[in-house]
């Protein structure tokens, strides 16, 4: 049987340090615009992607994913405004 996955609010920075799993993400577009954001596996905005998400005017997506990451999960808010969470495993 799975674990349960550990939410981590969205916010642009760092959201986890270390190697781990990321299982899943929820964002939602809360400005009336369009939305980007990328998930990196570093402690900054550069390295490997992880994720790009692009969310249309007050679009949502909610995806579970089984994605390895050795350094980190740092998310960069490319442009929008984003609410929801990451969920590491």
């Amino acid at each position: 049987m799975p674990t349960a996955a550990t939410p981590i609010s969205i916010a642009a920075g760092q959201l986890f340090t270390g190697g781990g799993h990321l299982a899943g993400y929820n964002f939602r577009e809360t400005a009336g615009a369009v939305a980007k954001v990328r998930l990196w596996d570093n402690t900054s905005a550069a390295g490997v992607i992880l994720a790009t998400v692009a969310l249309a005017a007050n679009g949502s997506i909610d995806l579970v994913c089984d994605r390895r990451f050795a350094k980190g999960v740092f998310a960069e808010i490319v442009s929008g405004a984003v609410e929801g969470s990451i969920f590491i495993g």
